[in-house]
């Protein structure tokens, strides 16, 4: 008769010395604070880059005659800010723009590095509207900063209408229009356009959350393969199998693992999942909700059957390699989904009702907002189905080759095992 206690008393164990270990700690906490430091470090270096210098002085040679010096202090603003919400937006500089009589005196000022360019309105600018600019000769091609093209042109127009044009209609011609741009869904609501930084991490944040939620599947499984494989080899197994029973042996592994699991899947959860939630859109409260009920069935179909498979492997290098070909099996409804029609095509449905690829589609759907109601209660009902056989056969198989050494069990002697449970 199987005993509660021994069961709690194997889970007890296999938790504590897992989430003692530094390898442990490190792929739980290690790893999310490596992640967010580098991309905290990346997008601060990014930002530093991608910000140009403030307020360049710029040598201005008027030959035409056109511009007026107060049209050039009129334009000559404080630096606009960078777009409130977006991380990628770059501040819009001002320039300073220097006159000067003559162009060599401009080029000289050039040379000395006194400003960071010469303009040349050419004489017969009315006619031509030819401008000429002039930069210190460099191996990097030079920078274009549209802004202080703007600036230049709206001095140019403000001095030649003058006070020919007055009221909103000056206005109109010196200042630009105000674009305001809208989406449009697919269901037909109008909504602001969102911000460069929404629109890349609405991108991002489900790809990033599905194969956290993934990985932490794999991981725990893999935990539970390696448990089994060192114990085997070290014949421990023999030891604790004169106390306790193969079934309360095998259940008390899974469900320790298991809480291995879901703390390390927690862990990544509020770290990155609540962080993230804004960005995977209308349905962000349901996928961090359903996620964990995914990870603990992924994890017992996936656990029980590499026990199934693992037991009869006596080497690490082995168990390694059993360990990436089940790796394949769970991320290869990825691979399949990604060439598929869509999230919500038939392809997708049929995986998500497949108990080996329910996991990872619906943990992928969900991430994507693209799982109704009926795939939720099918693919959780097939994972039922799924670990149920799944336990029950890995089992059995546990009994049959847990003590057995030297040459693995043929196919026969598993499949009269299989056939028996």
């Amino acid at each position: 008769m199987t005993s509660l206690r021994k069961i709690l008393t194997v889970t007890r164990y296999e938790f504590t010395v897992t989430v003692t270990r530094k390898a442990f700690l490190m792929m739980a906490f290690g790893m999310p604070l490596f992640i967010g430091g580098s991309g905290a470090v990346g997008a601060l270096v990014s930002v530093r880059q991608l910000k140009p210098a403030q307020s360049p002085a710029i040598a201005l040679v008027d030959q035409a005659n056109v511009l007026k010096p107060e049209a050039l202090s009129a334009f000559a603003k404080v630096d606009q800010p960078a777009e409130k919400g977006s991380f990628f937006s770059v501040a819009k500089i001002k320039a300073r723009f220097k006159p000067y009589a003559d162009l060599d005196q401009a080029l000289g000022a050039l040379l000395r590095e006194e400003v960071s360019a010469c303009y040349l309105i050419d004489e017969d600018y009315l006619a031509s509207g030819n401008i000429t600019s002039f930069v210190r000769e460099s191996k990097l091609p030079a920078a274009q900063l549209p802004a202080i093209y703007e600036q230049l042109y709206d001095s140019i127009r403000a001095s030649l209408i003058d006070e020919r044009i007055t009221g909103l209609a000056r206005d109109r011609i010196l200042e630009k229009p105000k674009i305001q741009t809208k989406e449009v869904s697919p269901q037909g609501k109008i909504k602001p356009m969102g911000s460069p930084t929404q629109k890349f991490f609405s991108l991002v944040a489900p790809i990033f959350f599905f194969m956290t939620l993934l990985m932490s599947i794999f991981i725990s499984s893999t935990y539970l393969l390696q448990s089994l494989t060192l114990e085997k080899q070290n014949r421990v197994i023999e030891v604790l199998l004169s106390s306790v029973t193969h079934e309360e042996l095998l259940a008390g592994k899974i469900f320790g693992l298991g809480l291995v699991g879901l703390l390390q899947t927690g862990v990544y959860a509020a770290l990155f999942g609540y962080p993230l939630l804004p960005y995977l859109g209308a349905g962000g409260w349901k996928a961090l909700l359903l996620s964990p009920l995914y990870v603990i069935l992924g994890y017992l179909l996936f656990a029980s059957l590499m026990v199934a498979t693992g037991i009869f492997i006596s080497g690490e290098q082995e168990s390694a390699q059993l360990a990436g070909l089940w790796m394949m099996v769970m991320a290869a409804p990825a691979v399949i989904l990604a060439l598929s029609p869509g999230l919500d095509s038939w392809v997708a449905k049929s995986l998500s009702y497949f108990p080996l690829s329910a996991a990872t589609a619906m943990l992928l759907r969900l991430s994507w907002a693209k799982a109704g109601l009926v795939d939720i209660l099918l693919s959780i009902a097939s994972l039922i189905v799924g670990v149920y056989l799944a336990i029950r056969y890995a089992a059995r198989v546990f009994r049959l080759a847990s003590l057995m050494y030297g040459k693995p069990p043929n196919l026969p002697e598993l499949l009269r095992v299989i056939r028996a449970a």
